[in-house]
C-alpha cells in the first residue's frame, strides 16, 4: 500500500472514532470486509511492545472509509461503493478492479436481454424491469413507459421488442420497423418527459437525438427539439445507437480498452457529466452511473466522442 511521503498515518482507533464524529460508526470487521473486496486499504501493523500490534492507516483512509459508508447508507452494495470511490480517483478500488466489475455486469446483462428478447419472439412482451445486473435496468428506460403504456398492452409489446432490438443492436430489425411503429416508439419515450425525470438509460437515447452543436442543452430547450422531431429522425438516431452503443458493442470496447484508456474515459465523462447535471439542474451530488460511462466508453472507442 501507499502512505504519506512523511510518513503520516492514523491508527484503527483514530479511524473509527473520527468516522463516529460525524455520525458513520464503523466497526473493525466492517474495514476488514472492505479490504477483502478490494475498496479499502489494508492495514500497517506496528508492535507496540507488551500492549500488542496497532493496525496503522494511511489518513486518507478517513475520507475513503467515510464515502463508503455513506454510499451503503443509499444502496448497500459493495459495487457501488467502490464504483464510486474509482471516480474519485481514490488509491482502492484499481482499475483492474473496475473492469472487473464492469465486464461482469455487462455479460449478465447481455445474458439476460438475450433470454427476455427469445420470449418476447415467442409471446408477449414481458415486463424485465425487475431484473438486473449491478445498476442496469433492462432496458434502462422501461420503468416509465410502463406508466404510460400499461392500458395498452399491443403498444406496450411494440415499444418493448423495439427497446429489446436497440439493446442488443439489432439494427437491421429496426430498419424493418414501420412508420406508425417509429412514431409510437417516439411519443411512448417522450411521454416520460420532463428531464428531471430522466434515467441514465432515457438521457442516453436522447443525447443521441440532438445535434452535435447542442453540447449540453437546457432541459426546456431539449425538449422543444424532441417535440419537433419527425419518427423518420427519430429512426436514425436509435438505429444509428444500434450500431454502435449497444451491449454487445459495449461489451466489445470494454474489452478492446486498456486500464489508461478507462482512466481517460473517466476523466472526460466526469468532466461532461458536471456540466450536465448543471445544466439539467441535477444535485451536485449526483453520481455518474455504470451504463452512462459504459456508453461513452463505447463512443470514445468507435471515434465518435463530441468535442
Amino acid at each position: 500500500m501507499t502512505y504519506e511521503p512523511d510518513g503520516a498515518v492514523v491508527s484503527r482507533g483514530e479511524l473509527l472514532a473520527a468516522l463516529a464524529a460525524v455520525g458513520l460508526k464503523t466497526w473493525a470487521h466492517q474495514l476488514h470486509r472492505w479490504r477483502d473486496n478490494g475498496i479499502f486499504p489494508s492495514a500497517r501493523l506496528q508492535s507496540m511492545g507488551p500492549k500488542g500490534m496497532q493496525a496503522l492507516y494511511p489518513p486518507v483512509a478517513v475520507p475513503q472509509a467515510a464515502v463508503i459508508r455513506q454510499v451503503l447508507q443509499l444502496r448497500r452494495s459493495l459495487d457501488d461503493a467502490g464504483w464510486v470511490l474509482w471516480l474519485f480517483r481514490f488509491p482502492q478500488p484499481s482499475t483492474a478492479w473496475v473492469r472487473a466489475l464492469l465486464r461482469y455486469e455487462l455479460e449478465e446483462q447481455e445474458r439476460l436481454l438475450r433470454l427476455e428478447y427469445e420470449r418476447q419472439r415467442s409471446g408477449p412482451a414481458t415486463d424485465f424491469t425487475g431484473v438486473s445486473a449491478g445498476d442496469h435496468r433492462l432496458p434502462g428506460i422501461v420503468r416509465p413507459l410502463l406508466k404510460v403504456l400499461s392500458q395498452q398492452e399491443g403498444e406496450l409489446t411494440v415499444v418493448l421488442r423495439m427497446l429489446a432490438e436497440t439493446e442488443l443492436g439489432l439494427a437491421d430489425d429496426l430498419e424493418g420497423r414501420s412508420g406508425y411503429e417509429w412514431g409510437l416508439f417516439k411519443d411512448a419515450i417522450f411521454a416520460v418527459f420532463p428531464v428531471e425525470n430522466v434515467s441514465d438509460g432515457l438521457y442516453r437515447t436522447l443525447r443521441l437525438l440532438l445535434p452535435v452543436e447542442s453540447a449540453v442543452p437546457r432541459a426546456d430547450s431539449i425538449r422543444r427539439y424532441l417535440e419537433r422531431m419527425s419518427p423518420e429522425a427519430v429512426k436514425a438516431g436509435i438505429v444509428s445507437f444500434a450500431r454502435w452503443g449497444s451491449v454487445p458493442r459495449v461489451l466489445e470496447a470494454l474489452r478492446a480498452s486498456g486500464d489508461q484508456t478507462l482512466v481517460q474515459c473517466r476523466d472526460t465523462c466526469l468532466d461532461e457529466w458536471r456540466r450536465l447535471c448543471a445544466a439539467l439542474r441535477y444535485p451536485s451530488a449526483a453520481i455518474l452511473g455504470r451504463a452512462l460511462f459504459l456508453q461513452y466508453l463505447a463512443q470514445w472507442h468507435a471515434g465518435r466522442r463530441e468535442s
